[in-house]
């Protein structure tokens, strides 16, 4: 297996300009999302990967919550929420 899989599926920040990005990386044992803005990458969240294993319905349960906790995390910094890319698909 690869040890480092990116997925970058799970949303890019679009306002009236794009302020940054998730991804989402296995890095051995564990899944990782991180918020990347500004050439830097945060941590927000992990999950042992075999408990995401051959389970697509809670891989998009993690997916949704670290994309929430981001959203709030921007919103109450910066007073305006984000919206992702798949929000704007709908």
């Amino acid at each position: 297996m690869n040890e480092k899989q990116n997925d970058k599926k799970s949303g890019e920040i679009f306002e009236e300009q794009k302020s940054g990005e998730m991804e989402m990386r296995q890095e051995g044992e564990y899944w990782n999302a991180y918020y990347i803005a500004n050439n830097d990458s945060i941590l927000i969240g992990s999950i042992l990967a075999s408990t995401l294993s051959g389970n697509d319905a809670r891989k998009n349960e993690f997916v949704n919550l670290m994309l929430a906790v981001t959203a709030d995390s921007i919103e109450t910094a910066m007073g305006v929420r984000p919206r992702w890319r798949e929000e704007l698909d709908d």
